[in-house]
């Protein structure tokens, strides 16, 4: 209010600046927060995903067979949280973790997905289900 009582021309002037920068930028800022909002969205189709088939069973161990080659991938959308995850969405008796091979799980799972394309998919051997 001081700068608009000293020169209130002036003043309108850097108000409208102001607000046609902010409007020019949006596409700028929707471009930068593109890749958290797809990495958000992948996490949350997996915990959907894991969350419908857990249900059937009170505990176990889940294992994520990530695709490092991906740009939106299991380890950028979790990072180490997705035991803690698994905790809130599914509940305490499930631990789960991130691996880029079935055979680097720590032990033996109840449910395995893999990603494949963007997408989670159940994961058996070698074939997905």
């Amino acid at each position: 209010s001081a700068g608009q009582r000293r020169d209130v021309l002036r003043f309108r002037r850097a108000a409208i600046g102001c607000l046609v920068a902010a409007v020019v930028l949006v596409p700028v800022y929707r471009a930068r927060n593109e890749r958290w909002v797809q990495l958000a969205e992948l996490s949350e189709r997996v915990l959907r995903t894991v969350a419908a088939d857990a249900a059937r069973q009170a505990s176990g161990h889940i294992v994520l067979v990530d695709a490092p080659d991906e740009r939106f991938n299991l380890s950028a959308a979790f990072g180490n949280l997705f035991p803690e995850a698994l905790a809130l969405r599914v509940g305490s008796g499930w631990t789960g973790e991130i691996v880029t091979s079935p055979d680097d799980a720590s032990r033996p799972a109840s449910l395995t997905y893999r990603l494949s394309a963007g997408t989670i998919e159940h994961y058996a051997g070698d074939r997905p289900d």
